[in-house]
């Protein structure tokens, strides 16, 4: 299980930092994805356009160095559950341009496709939440 866990927050981590920097390094698809999805004022969608991709790295950064608190496991599955569910709006909504999960490294659409990979990584987030609760349960049974 432990192999498993440190696999599966190594990918997470790697995936999170890339979409994180393509994201800063090329904003316009990230950008047209949120006006194409929803409805905010201007100063809304700029805000998201920034932190999001800050988010990312930042939780990217903390996951590689995997000295990790349950609170950044949290907001892991929290970032991938608003990640699927958006995936899952866009598709249905029919957006025909690309999310820009990945800037303009990788020309992603509302598809099926997104739908799977984001409930990939939402099942890998909720295998390293729960994973570490049972970890650091089990190390601290063996130090009692």
């Amino acid at each position: 299980m432990k192999t498993l866990f440190h696999i599966f927050r190594i990918i997470l981590s790697v995936v999170f930092i890339i979409s994180g920097l393509s994201k800063i390094i090329s904003p316009q698809t990230f950008a047209e994805a949120i006006n194409s999805l929803f409805n905010f004022p201007e100063l809304i969608s700029k805000i998201i356009q920034i932190l999001i991709p800050i988010i990312e790295i930042i939780l990217g950064i903390k996951l590689l160095l995997s000295n990790n608190s349950h609170y950044v496991y949290k907001m892991l599955i929290t970032l991938t559950t608003v990640f699927f569910t958006i995936s899952i709006y866009g598709y249905q909504k029919e957006v025909i341009i690309s999310c820009g999960c990945f800037g303009d490294i990788l020309n992603s659409r509302f598809s099926i496709e997104m739908i799977v990979r984001n409930l990939i990584l939402l099942i890998m987030s909720g295998f390293l939440l729960f994973g570490f609760n049972k970890i650091n349960s089990n190390t601290l049974n063996k130090n009692n």
